[in-house]
Protein backbone atom coordinates (compact mmCIF):
# COMPACT_ATOMS: atom_id res chain seq x y z
CA UNK A 1 0.00 0.00 0.00
CA UNK A 2 2.81 2.44 0.81
CA UNK A 3 4.42 1.76 -2.56
CA UNK A 4 1.15 2.59 -4.31
CA UNK A 5 0.81 5.79 -2.23
CA UNK A 6 4.39 6.79 -3.10
CA UNK A 7 3.76 6.14 -6.78
CA UNK A 8 0.55 8.14 -6.68
CA UNK A 9 2.34 11.02 -4.96
CA UNK A 10 5.11 11.02 -7.55
CA UNK A 11 2.52 10.87 -10.35
CA UNK A 12 0.63 13.77 -8.76
CA UNK A 13 3.81 15.85 -8.70
CA UNK A 14 4.45 15.00 -12.34
CA UNK A 15 0.87 15.96 -13.22
CA UNK A 16 1.26 19.33 -11.48
CA UNK A 17 4.48 19.94 -13.37
CA UNK A 18 2.94 19.00 -16.70
CA UNK A 19 -0.39 20.77 -16.23
CA UNK A 20 0.58 24.10 -14.68
CA UNK A 21 2.80 26.80 -16.00
CA UNK A 22 3.65 28.74 -12.84
CA UNK A 23 6.70 30.02 -10.91
CA UNK A 24 6.92 26.84 -8.81
CA UNK A 25 7.29 24.65 -11.90
CA UNK A 26 11.10 24.61 -11.74
CA UNK A 27 11.03 23.85 -8.02
CA UNK A 28 8.59 20.96 -8.43
CA UNK A 29 10.55 19.59 -11.36
CA UNK A 30 13.78 19.63 -9.32
CA UNK A 31 12.00 18.11 -6.31
CA UNK A 32 10.64 15.33 -8.50
CA UNK A 33 14.12 14.61 -9.92
CA UNK A 34 15.68 14.67 -6.44
CA UNK A 35 13.11 12.22 -5.08
CA UNK A 36 13.61 9.82 -7.97
CA UNK A 37 17.41 10.03 -7.61
CA UNK A 38 17.20 9.51 -3.82
CA UNK A 39 14.94 6.46 -4.16
CA UNK A 40 17.18 4.98 -6.84
CA UNK A 41 20.44 5.43 -4.93
CA UNK A 42 18.92 4.28 -1.63
CA UNK A 43 17.43 1.20 -3.24
CA UNK A 44 20.80 0.31 -4.77
CA UNK A 45 22.73 0.76 -1.51
CA UNK A 46 20.11 -1.09 0.53
CA UNK A 47 20.20 -4.09 -1.81
CA UNK A 48 23.93 -4.43 -1.00
CA UNK A 49 23.26 -4.07 2.72
CA UNK A 50 20.33 -6.50 2.98
CA UNK A 51 22.34 -9.78 3.07
CA UNK A 52 24.50 -8.42 5.90
CA UNK A 53 21.45 -7.25 7.84
CA UNK A 54 19.80 -10.67 7.48
CA UNK A 55 23.00 -12.33 8.75
CA UNK A 56 23.03 -10.05 11.80
CA UNK A 57 19.37 -10.88 12.53
CA UNK A 58 20.16 -14.60 12.21
CA UNK A 59 23.22 -14.39 14.48
CA UNK A 60 21.38 -12.39 17.14
CA UNK A 61 18.39 -14.75 17.00
CA UNK A 62 20.64 -17.77 17.41
CA UNK A 63 22.29 -16.33 20.54
CA UNK A 64 18.93 -15.38 22.05
CA UNK A 65 17.51 -18.87 21.42
CA UNK A 66 20.64 -20.48 22.86
CA UNK A 67 20.35 -18.33 25.98
CA UNK A 68 16.54 -18.48 26.24
CA UNK A 69 15.20 -21.64 24.55
CA UNK A 70 11.77 -21.62 22.86
CA UNK A 71 11.63 -17.85 22.46
CA UNK A 72 10.41 -16.23 19.29
CA UNK A 73 12.29 -13.33 17.76
CA UNK A 74 10.50 -10.99 15.38
CA UNK A 75 11.76 -8.04 13.36
CA UNK A 76 9.69 -4.85 13.46
CA UNK A 77 10.09 -1.21 12.54
CA UNK A 78 11.52 0.26 9.37
CA UNK A 79 13.63 -2.79 8.53
CA UNK A 80 10.59 -5.07 8.70
CA UNK A 81 8.51 -2.74 6.51
CA UNK A 82 11.31 -2.22 3.98
CA UNK A 83 11.48 1.50 4.74
CA UNK A 84 14.88 1.49 6.44
CA UNK A 85 17.70 3.70 5.23
CA UNK A 86 21.48 3.24 5.37
CA UNK A 87 21.73 4.57 8.92
CA UNK A 88 18.60 2.84 10.25
CA UNK A 89 18.88 0.29 12.99
CA UNK A 90 17.19 -3.11 13.07
CA UNK A 91 14.55 -3.58 15.76
CA UNK A 92 13.92 -7.04 17.20
CA UNK A 93 11.45 -8.13 19.83
CA UNK A 94 11.90 -11.31 21.89
CA UNK A 95 8.72 -13.05 22.96
CA UNK A 96 7.93 -16.11 25.09
CA UNK A 97 10.92 -15.71 27.39
CA UNK A 98 10.96 -18.72 29.78
CA UNK A 99 9.34 -18.02 33.16
CA UNK A 100 12.59 -18.72 35.00
CA UNK A 101 13.97 -15.47 33.52
CA UNK A 102 10.97 -13.32 34.48
CA UNK A 103 10.27 -11.24 37.56
CA UNK A 104 7.06 -9.70 38.80
CA UNK A 105 6.93 -5.92 38.65
CA UNK A 106 4.26 -3.30 39.25
CA UNK A 107 3.35 -3.43 35.53
CA UNK A 108 3.35 -7.23 35.25
CA UNK A 109 5.89 -9.90 34.42
CA UNK A 110 9.08 -8.69 32.77
CA UNK A 111 12.49 -10.11 32.00
CA UNK A 112 14.68 -9.79 35.08
CA UNK A 113 17.56 -7.35 35.20
CA UNK A 114 19.95 -10.25 35.79
CA UNK A 115 18.67 -12.12 32.70
CA UNK A 116 18.96 -9.03 30.45
CA UNK A 117 22.48 -8.32 31.70
CA UNK A 118 23.52 -11.97 31.19
CA UNK A 119 22.23 -11.96 27.61
CA UNK A 120 24.03 -8.67 26.96
CA UNK A 121 27.28 -10.17 28.29
CA UNK A 122 26.73 -13.22 26.07
CA UNK A 123 26.52 -10.95 23.02
CA UNK A 124 29.86 -9.35 24.01
CA UNK A 125 31.52 -12.77 23.63
CA UNK A 126 30.57 -12.95 19.96
CA UNK A 127 33.23 -11.95 17.40
CA UNK A 128 30.71 -9.82 15.46
CA UNK A 129 29.63 -7.78 18.50
CA UNK A 130 31.42 -4.46 18.88
CA UNK A 131 29.35 -3.38 21.89
CA UNK A 132 26.33 -4.48 23.89
CA UNK A 133 24.55 -2.13 26.27
CA UNK A 134 21.72 -3.45 28.42
CA UNK A 135 18.95 -1.16 29.63
CA UNK A 136 17.08 -3.56 31.94
CA UNK A 137 15.15 -0.85 33.81
CA UNK A 138 13.60 0.75 30.72
CA UNK A 139 9.81 0.40 30.56
CA UNK A 140 10.53 -2.40 28.09
CA UNK A 141 13.99 -3.89 28.75
CA UNK A 142 16.36 -3.23 25.84
CA UNK A 143 19.76 -4.43 24.67
CA UNK A 144 21.49 -2.13 22.17
CA UNK A 145 24.02 -3.91 19.99
CA UNK A 146 26.58 -2.53 17.62
CA UNK A 147 28.12 -5.03 15.25
CA UNK A 148 31.48 -5.17 13.58
CA UNK A 149 29.79 -6.23 10.36
CA UNK A 150 30.52 -3.66 7.67
CA UNK A 151 28.51 -2.91 4.59
CA UNK A 152 30.06 -2.30 1.17
CA UNK A 153 30.69 1.36 1.94
CA UNK A 154 32.31 0.72 5.33
CA UNK A 155 29.39 1.59 7.59
CA UNK A 156 28.54 -0.55 10.59
CA UNK A 157 25.15 -2.22 10.90
CA UNK A 158 23.43 -1.49 14.20
CA UNK A 159 20.90 -3.77 15.81
CA UNK A 160 18.75 -2.23 18.54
Amino acid sequence: ASTIASTLSLNNIKMIILNRDNPTNAFLSQLNNDIIEFVSSTKSAMSLLLPLQKKVVSDVSQIVRTHWPNTSIEVFGSFATGLSLLHSDIDLVVQNVPESFLEISEIGNRVSEKAINELSENFKLQPWCKSSLSLPRASVPVIKLRTTCLNSIGERIEVA
